[in-house]
């Protein structure tokens, strides 16, 4: 594209260098006034009374909420962090009942490896003659099966009822505390 002679008056340029002076200018206006004794006053005043009225604000929405009977921000906050430790020791009491110390929650490790692989120049290893009598041979063959054809076994599911029944019995009745009033 080809320059014309209009090119040269960029409105465009004209507006950045007239912000920039303006920025400027209001920033040394600025840093002057933020400098003074009394502004420090005033803007003191003002962060006061805005912190006085976000403590009235939430006082009338409590009271609001809790005419409505509705829960706060709080109320639904102190639920959760209950309903966490609630399931912390349903956690711990399934593991109990299932007879696995809480420590225990690690998998099973797994068995050493005890076969070789083969050598490229070594012949290959006889396999292992079973010590079991050759009239039972077959049966044994017939029952065994892979490890990769075997699936996995569900995982039992403790009853609700006894873990429930043995808590209370190994807990001495303790009386709930009693709900905040706000």
């Amino acid at each position: 594209m080809a320059k014309s002679g209009l090119s040269i008056l960029d409105p465009l340029e004209m507006w950045r260098d007239a912000l920039a002076q303006w920025e400027g200018t209001a920033n040394k206006v600025a840093g002057k006034q933020l400098k003074t004794e009394e502004f420090t006053k005033v803007l003191h005043s003002v962060s006061g009374a805005t912190m006085s009225m976000q403590q009235a604000l939430t006082k009338a929405n409590k009271t609001v909420l809790k005419e409505m009977n509705l829960a706060s921000r709080d109320d639904l906050t102190e639920i959760g962090e209950r309903l966490h430790r609630i399931e912390d020791m349903l956690e711990f009491l399934c593991r109990q009942v299932s007879g696995k110390s809480p420590a225990a929650s690690a998998p099973a490790p797994m068995p050493p490896r005890t076969r070789v692989p083969p050598t490229a120049g070594a012949a290959p290893a006889p396999a292992p003659t079973p010590a079991v009598p050759a009239a039972a041979a077959p049966a044994v063959e017939a029952t065994t099966t892979s490890v990769a054809s075997v699936p996995p076994k569900a995982p039992a599911k403790p009853k609700v009822k006894a873990v429930a029944k043995r808590a209370t019995e190994a807990a001495p009745a303790t009386k709930r505390p009693a709900r905040k009033k706000a």
